[in-house]
């Protein structure tokens, strides 16, 4: 066959033609960059995703629940005067 005397390997050869089958070159070509930006915009997809989870977790941390040592002031006032000088 004539990939024997090429660089190109038979499996290497199958591989191709069961990928990208009946198309020509260019159409290969223009496959190959559409599935590159694909993954690229996929993958900035998710890193939005978890900046999104992330910002939502600290917001709900932040203003949905006070914080452990908070205490309203009047128990302050109330301490100080209870307290023996």
């Amino acid at each position: 066959m004539w990939f024997e005397s090429s660089c190109l390997t038979e499996q290497a050869y199958y591989r191709w033609c069961n990928e990208y089958g009946g198309l020509r070159l260019d159409q290969a070509k223009c496959l190959e960059k559409l599935e590159k930006a694909n993954a690229r915009l996929n993958r900035l997809l998710a890193e939005q995703a978890l900046d999104n989870l992330i910002l939502k977790k600290a917001a709900m941390e932040n203003f949905c629940r006070p914080s452990r040592d908070f205490r309203p002031r009047t128990v302050f006032a109330k301490r100080r005067f209870l307290t023996p000088t």
